[in-house]
C-alpha cells in the first residue's frame, strides 16, 4: 500500500493548481549559483527583467511565464515549453530554442540575433519590430505569426512554414527562404533585397510593394500573388510560376525570366525594360519594348535572333589593333584582351565581355546591348558610344566615356561595380558644318535599383529614379519619388519628388520631396513642399530659411 505524506498532497495541489514548483527567488538563487533550471516546472512566474544569461532552461515548462525585458543571452532553452509566454524586449541573442514549443508568444522588440529556433513551433507567435539578424529558423513552424517591422536580415528560414503569417514592413535583406511555404502570407512594403525564395511556396500571398531587387526565386510557386508596384530588378525569376498573379505597375528591369510562367497575370504599367530572356541568366538574350512585354504575357515570339551569328574570344588570346564589325542580332563573347581595337555592333547586336575579359584603349561604336562582367578601359573618347543597353555586374569595371544612343541608353549597374564614367549626350552637326550643339531632350537616367557611387558629369539632363552618392552636375535634374541623391550637386534646375541630401546649388528648385539631415540647398528662385528629416539650409536671393528647427520668437 502506496502511503501518501504531505509532500505528496503539496506536489498534487501544485499540479492542480497549475502552480510552478519553484519561486522567483528560487530562480534567481540556482541561476547565481549555476544550480539546473532544466526539466523544471515553472509556469506562470513572473521572472521580468531578471538576469538569466546562460541558464540551462532545457525541458522546462515555462508556459505563461513573465519574461519581459529579461536577459536570457546565450541561454538554452532546448524542448522547453514557453506557450504563451511574454518575452518583449527580452535579449535572446546566440540562445537555443531548438525544438521548442513557442505558439502564441509575444517576443515584440526582442533581440534574438544569432539565436537558433530551428524545428520551434512558433505558431501564432508574434515579433513585432523583434531584431532576428541571422536567426536560424530552419523547419520551423511559424504560420499565423506576425512579424511586422522585424529583422530577419540574414535570418535562415529555409523550409519553414510561415502559411498566412504576416511579414509587413518586415526586412528580409539576404534572408534564404528556399522551399519556404508562405501562402496567404502578407510580405507588403517588405524589404527583401538578395534574399532566396528559390522552390518557395508564395502563392496566394499578398506583397505589394515588395522589394525583390537582386532577390532569386527560381522555381518559386507565386500563384495568384499581389505584387502590384513590387520592385523585381535584377532578381532571378527563372521557371518561377506566376499564374494570375498581379503585377501591375512592377518593375522587371533586367530580370531574369527564362521559362517563367505568366499565364492569365495582370501585367498593366509593369516595366520590362529591359529582361533577360537567357537560359544561364547571363544577359546573353536581352529584350526591350514590346518583345519585352509580350513575352512577359506569354506571346509566341522569337527568342532566338534570326541571325546565327555568334562568335566566342577564349581566353589567354591577346588581339591588337583589329578593327571588327557584327551584323545586327549577332552574338558575340568575349574573355580575351583586346587592346586598341574598334568594334561596330549593328542593331540589338549582344556584346557580352565575359569576367575574364580585357579591353584597353578600345572602342565600342553602335546600337548594341552590352554586358559587362569584366573590364573596360578607354582609350580615345568616347570609348562607347551609341548603345541602346550597358549593364554592368558586381563583378564589371568600366573607365570611359560613354556616348548615350540618339534615343537614350538604359543604363543599370549591380552593388559592387566600379565606374569612372562620364555620361555625354549624343552630337550633331548645325547647319555651319564647324559648329557643334547639344540637345538638351537627351536625358541621363540612373535607373531604380541602380547605386552610382563617386563623380557623375552629365552635358544632358539627369533623371534619378535609383541612388546616386558623390559629386553630380549637370544642367537639369530631376529627383523620382524612388530616387536618392546624396552629396554635392551643381545643376541649373532641381526638381525633386524623392529624397536629397549634402550641397545643392541650383538656379532654380522645385522641392516636394524628402530631405535629410544636415543639407544645405542655394537657389534664385524656391518652391517648396518638403518632409524634412533633420535641419535643412535654403538660401534664395537675398532670403534664407531654415526648415527642421524650432522657430525663435523675434
Amino acid at each position: 500500500m502506496r502511503r501518501i505524506g504531505a509532500k505528496d498532497v503539496r506536489n498534487d495541489a501544485r499540479q492542480e493548481n497549475n502552480m510552478a514548483d519553484l519561486t522567483r527567488d528560487d530562480v534567481v538563487r540556482l541561476a547565481q549559483q549555476g544550480g539546473k533550471l532544466s526539466q523544471r516546472d515553472l509556469r506562470g512566474l513572473d521572472l521580468s527583467n531578471l538576469a538569466l544569461e546562460a541558464v540551462d532552461f532545457s525541458r522546462s515548462d515555462l508556459t505563461g511565464c513573465n519574461l519581459g525585458g529579461a536577459k536570457l543571452r546565450g541561454s538554452v532553452l532546448r524542448n522547453s515549453s514557453l506557450k504563451e509566454a511574454y518575452l518583449a524586449g527580452a535579449d535572446l541573442s546566440d540562445s537555443n530554442l531548438d525544438k521548442a514549443e513557442l505558439d502564441s508568444a509575444n517576443f515584440d522588440r526582442a533581440n534574438l540575433t544569432g539565436a537558433n529556433m530551428t524545428r520551434a513551433n512558433l505558431e501564432g507567435a508574434t515579433f513585432l519590430e523583434a531584431n532576428l539578424e541571422g536567426a536560424r529558423l530552419t523547419n520551423a513552424e511559424l504560420d499565423s505569426a506576425n512579424f511586422g517591422k522585424a529583422d530577419l536580415s540574414g535570418a535562415n528560414l529555409a523550409h519553414a512554414d510561415l502559411s498566412e503569417a504576416y511579414l509587413g514592413g518586415a526586412k528580409l535583406v539576404r534572408a534564404d527562404l528556399r522551399g519556404a511555404s508562405l501562402p496567404g502570407a502578407n510580405l507588403e512594403e517588405a524589404l527583401c533585397a538578395e534574399a532566396n525564395f528559390d522552390g518557395a511556396d508564395l502563392s496566394g500571398a499578398v506583397a505589394r510593394s515588395v522589394d525583390l531587387t537582386r532577390a532569386s526565386l527560381q522555381h518559386a510557386n507565386l500563384t495568384r500573388v499581389m505584387l502590384a508596384s513590387a520592385r523585381l530588378t535584377l532578381s532571378d525569376l527563372r521557371r518561377a510560376i506566376f499564374a494570375e498573379a498581379n503585377l501591375q505597375g512592377a518593375v522587371f528591369s533586367h530580370a531574369r525570366v527564362h521559362a517563367a510562367v505568366m499565364t492569365r497575370a495582370v501585367l498593366a504599367d509593369a516595366q520590362v525594360d529591359p529582361i533577360d530572356a537567357s537560359p544561364d541568366g547571363d544577359g546573353s538574350r536581352l529584350l526591350m519594348g514590346a518583345d519585352a512585354a509580350r513575352f512577359l504575357a506569354g506571346a509566341a515570339i522569337e527568342i532566338e535572333p534570326t541571325s546565327t551569328t555568334r562568335r566566342y574570344f577564349g581566353r589567354g588570346d591577346v588581339l591588337r589593333n583589329a578593327a571588327l564589325e557584327f551584323h545586327a542580332g549577332s552574338h558575340v563573347m568575349i574573355e580575351s584582351h583586346f587592346d586598341n581595337c574598334t568594334i561596330t555592333l549593328g542593331e540589338r547586336t549582344d556584346l557580352v565581355i565575359g569576367e575574364p575579359g580585357l579591353l584597353t584603349d578600345c572602342k565600342i561604336v553602335g546600337p548594341g546591348i552590352i554586358t559587362v562582367h569584366g573590364n573596360i578601359f578607354e582609350g580615345e573618347r568616347p570609348g562607347i558610344s551609341g548603345p541602346i543597353t550597358l549593364f554592368v555586374s558586381k563583378q564589371g569595371s568600366i573607365v570611359s566615356t560613354i556616348e548615350q544612343h540618339p534615343d537614350r541608353t538604359a543604363v543599370a549597374v549591380e552593388p559592387g561595380a566600379r565606374l569612372r564614367v562620364r555620361i555625354t549626350h549624343p552630337e550633331r552637326l548645325t547647319m555651319d558644318e564647324n559648329t557643334r550643339t547639344t540637345e538638351l531632350n537627351r536625358l541621363t537616367v540612373v535607373e531604380e535599383g541602380t547605386e552610382l557611387n563617386g563623380t557623375v558629369t552629365s552635358n544632358c539632363p539627369v533623371v534619378v529614379r535609383g541612388k546616386i552618392s558623390g559629386e553630380l552636375s549637370s544642367p537639369a535634374l530631376t529627383v523620382a519619388p524612388s530616387g536618392t541623391v546624396a552629396g554635392k550637386v551643381r545643376v541649373g534646375t532641381i526638381l525633386s519628388s524623392g529624397e536629397v541630401s549634402g550641397e545643392i546649388e541650383a538656379d532654380h528648385a522645385n522641392l516636394s520631396g524628402r530631405i535629410a539631415d544636415d543639407t544645405v540647398i542655394r537657389a534664385r528662385t524656391l518652391e517648396v513642399k518638403l518632409s524634412s528629416e533633420g535641419r535643412m539650409t535654403l538660401t534664395f536671393g537675398e532670403a534664407r530659411l531654415d526648415v527642421g528647427e524650432e522657430p525663435q520668437r523675434p
